[in-house]
Order: C-alpha cells, then sequence, then structure tokens
C-alpha cells in the first residue's frame, strides 16, 4: 500500500509580504478607465486618489489621462486632478502643453 507524501516548499523570507507589481496594478486601472461612462468615473476616482499618493504607478501612462473633446465634464476634473499629481521636473513642458491646448479648446 502506497504511503501519501508530503511536498513542502520552503519560503526563506516569511516576513515579506507578497505585494502585486505596482507598474501593473497601474497599468491595469488605465486600461479599465477606457470602458463606458460610469465605470471610467469609477476608476478615474480611485486613480487620482492613488495618484496622489503613488504617482510613480501612473507616470508611464500620462498621455492616457490628457482631455478628449469626447469626455465628460465629471471625467476631465478628475483627469485634470490626476495630471496635476504626475507633474514632476520631467515631464512639467509635456503637461503644460496639454493644459494651454485644453484651455484654448475647452467648451
Amino acid at each position: 500500500m502506497p504511503m501519501p507524501t508530503t511536498h513542502t516548499h520552503a519560503r526563506t523570507d516569511l516576513t515579506a509580504p507578497r505585494v502585486p507589481s505596482l507598474p501593473a496594478a497601474g497599468k491595469s486601472l488605465v486600461r479599465i478607465s477606457r470602458n463606458r461612462r460610469e465605470i471610467q468615473y469609477v476608476v478615474l476616482s480611485a486613480i487620482a486618489s492613488m495618484a496622489t499618493e503613488r504617482p510613480q504607478m501612473f507616470r508611464s501612462f500620462l498621455a492616457d489621462f490628457f482631455i478628449k473633446a469626447t469626455d465628460p465634464s465629471f471625467c476631465r476634473t478628475l483627469k485634470l486632478r490626476i495630471l496635476t499629481a504626475l507633474t514632476d521636473s520631467a515631464n512639467v513642458t509635456q503637461v503644460l502643453r496639454e493644459l494651454q491646448t485644453y484651455v484654448k479648446h475647452s467648451d
């Protein structure tokens, strides 16, 4: 009669919690934000909140937060909050250029 065997996997660092990759989480949220307006509002609200604490999650997706002519006003407001949170010395010129375009063509 075969005896059951126990397989164990040793984990060397038991104190460190497993944290998902922040850039991957940011990428997923940005992708979801391209959905319907109702979903877009909820996701952009979450991104705006997260971007104030961890802007590095979303900096590589800066252009995704540029205002589009078809964006409803509530999404425009959230995108402006996000752009403000993501602005640093490396991308300030790009953000200012976008804001100038927005001011010129805003309705």
